[in-house]
């Protein structure tokens, strides 16, 4: 017999539905996971993933399409960015742009050390090599807002920013100057910070443009 315990939304379309199940007696969890293309079964500690339970539609925009793939790839298990990344740069080398590829792939921090060095590299040649202090990483924010829905306040997103790049933490996160999700129109100035143990670069999306850091001597 199935029990129902909990279900919820876990991230954009994927969702979580929690058993219990009694299987030779005993009382088993069990989880399944719904992603945009594929279910994940999880029970006793073994995952199963079935796909094209939710096909996907060729009519949909290429956007979408990676969104989709990238969400469908953060129910897998172990997590691999094999197909996203491998579609990011097929797209790039068909002309699609890379800072707006970037946006999408930068809506999950879960890379490996070798998927954000390819993230990296397939970034366009950066406008300046700059030493990591607060004057250069303040510099290259040009707008920021007083708005509710940014991410922090200025100075602590500098902050943070200088800290990440100090401690060289790999990694990819993001900084939004006014996310408001109850107007699509408001202007949004959003910054992609991306570390590997190799290299820093700093993305904005809206001015496409890209700098890389480099920590003082």
């Amino acid at each position: 017999m199935l029990i129902l315990i909990t279900r919820f939304l876990i991230h954009g379309n994927l969702h979580l539905e929690q058993y219990t199940v009694k299987i030779k007696r005993r009382h088993v969890m069990l989880y399944l996971i719904f992603g945009p293309s594929c279910l994940q079964i999880c029970i006793g500690g073994v995952v199963h993933m079935i796909y094209n339970c939710c096909p996907i539609s060729l009519d949909i925009a290429l956007r979408e399409f990676l969104t989709k793939v990238l969400w469908m790839e953060e129910v897998s298990y172990p997590v691999q960015h094999l197909l996203s990344l491998e579609l990011f740069e097929k797209f790039q080398t068909a002309g699609c742009n890379y800072y707006d590829l970037l946006a999408v792939m930068s809506s999950v921090d879960t890379f490996s050390e070798k998927e954000l060095e390819l993230l990296i590299s397939l970034s366009p040649k950066a406008q300046a090599n700059l030493l990591i202090n607060r004057e250069n990483i303040r510099e290259n924010i040009p707008r920021w807002t007083a708005s509710i829905y940014r991410t922090a306040p200025i100075a602590k997103v500098v902050e943070d920013i200088q800290r990440l790049l100090t401690e060289n933490v790999s990694g990819i996160t993001v900084f939004n100057s006014n996310l408001n999700p109850h107007d699509k129109r408001a202007v949004n100035d959003q910054y992609v910070l991306l570390i590997s143990q190799e290299h820093r670069i700093f993305v904005d999306i809206n001015r496409k443009t890209t700098i890389r850091f480099t920590p003082q001597c």
